[in-house]
């Protein structure tokens, strides 16, 4: 069993963001969305 200390390392997550731009329309919302990822390459 592990404990909370002996988790193996996990690669850091794609983080996404989004931002409401506009919500002036009844059912409709517009966001933008913002995608940050590491390239493996780059590191």
């Amino acid at each position: 069993m592990l404990d909370k200390n002996d988790n193996p390392k996990r690669p850091k997550r794609k983080t996404f963001r989004g931002v409401v731009l506009s919500d002036k329309m009844d059912k409709t919302r517009v966001v933008s969305i913002q995608r940050t990822a590491r390239h493996p390459f780059y590191e």
